[in-house]
């Protein structure tokens, strides 16, 4: 008869994926970039989604080793025997990579972290030789099942010891805004609208494209350090959110809104049903009922105590359901599960144009 303290064992054991863990003892896992950081760091969400992957991934208890890589970047890469690489995004050379990757570990189990179905398309990255895909998109997940490839919903998260509430940095602005102009004004209709309506009362606008705007130049800051992002939101009453239409019809959360929440930030945000059915308890949000100039007066006339009651539900919310160590433990049960890869690789070549003709289109970002 099994002591009480085999049985916990063997429950952790079952928990952990123990047929896997058991056999190959603790594992090594490659996550991949879908760029390399420049010398400036500056916010790119592949990297910040990757980076705390890697810092959740490491605190498992059956985890060797967790390497981050990039394209043209792969010191180290053919020193280890991987059992998983996780693909974050699709990249020129990725079915080298996979290739070479293979080559180097036969045994290994390629999946892909689909957050961009319109980058390069879905018909393309659906036809790459992965063991499973992971996506943020319900609809994906939906394709996903048709065409019997191993699937798994994961929605994006927030390391809270990076993207944390900064008491010790002073409010000096009503409104932050991170992330691109050019391109971003046209697949982000109503973006233009809430930032002149934010430099009414007080804006600090970072990210590429803006200095040529005649209306917002002369409130951009710049680019922004990726770790100065928390420092950022600090300094503003309000952060102000903005997601790619398209984007918003595949059912997809970009990582701004964890991390804004995570920091404890009043988050206003176009009105989104997604976003409402998520995060509706700790989010605001505007529409034609509700003008982007009405909400933000509204937010920024809050009692001190009401507004930190708001701050702190918000790190709440994400510190007990979308941290990155609550992502890792919801993969494991996918990961684990993945059958072993089989050799030759067939070619896998897919009737999508029938099944992707009524989902949204979706435009890079």
């Amino acid at each position: 008869m099994l002591r009480w303290w085999s049985l916990l064992v063997l429950v952790l054991y079952l928990h952990l994926g123990c047929l896997q863990v058991a056999g190959l003892g603790k594992i090594n896992i490659a996550l991949h970039a879908q760029v390399l950081p420049d010398d400036k760091e500056k916010i790119v969400g592949s990297v910040i989604t990757t980076d705390g992957l890697r810092r959740a991934f490491a605190q498992r208890p059956y985890v060797n080793n967790v390497t981050v890589f990039y394209p043209s970047a792969y010191e180290g890469f053919f020193d280890v025997p991987w059992d998983y690489i996780i693909i974050e995004g699709w990249f020129p050379s990725i079915r080298d990579f996979i290739a070479n990757a293979r080559n180097h570990a036969p045994a290994v189990r390629v999946v892909f972290f689909c957050l961009d179905p319109s980058y390069p398309g879905l018909d393309h990255l659906l036809a790459l030789d992965f063991d499973g895909v992971m996506t943020n998109s319900e609809t994906v997940l939906e394709l996903l099942r048709q065409l019997h490839i191993p699937g798994s919903l994961q929605l994006l998260a927030a390391d809270t010891d990076v993207m944390r509430p900064r008491p010790d940095v002073a409010r000096l602005v009503a409104t932050a805004y991170v992330g691109a102009g050019g391109h971003m004004l046209v697949v982000k209709p109503a973006l233009k609208t809430m930032l002149e309506a934010a430099k009414d009362v007080g804006l600090h606008l970072y990210g590429t494209g803006w200095g040529a705007d005649p209306e917002l130049r002369d409130v951009w800051r710049g680019t922004l350090p990726r770790y100065d992002l928390a420092q950022a939101y600090a300094r503003a009453d309000v952060v102000l959110a903005s997601t790619i239409k398209s984007q918003d019809d595949f059912g997809m959360i970009n990582n701004r809104i964890f991390e804004a929440l995570s920091c404890g930030a009043l988050v206003l945000s176009e009105y989104s049903s997604t976003l409402e059915r998520a995060f509706g308890d700790v989010l605001s949000f505007f529409n034609a009922s509700q003008p982007v100039t009405q909400q933000l007066q509204r937010l920024l006339a809050l009692p001190p105590d009401e507004a930190a009651r708001r701050r702190q539900r918000a790190r709440q919310r994400i510190e007990q359901e979308h941290t990155w160590l609550h992502r890792v433990v919801s993969m494991e049960n996918f990961l684990f599960h993945l059958p072993p890869p089989v050799a030759p690789r067939p070619t896998r070549r897919h009737p999508l144009r029938a099944l992707v003709i009524s989902a949204p289109r979706l435009v890079r970002h």
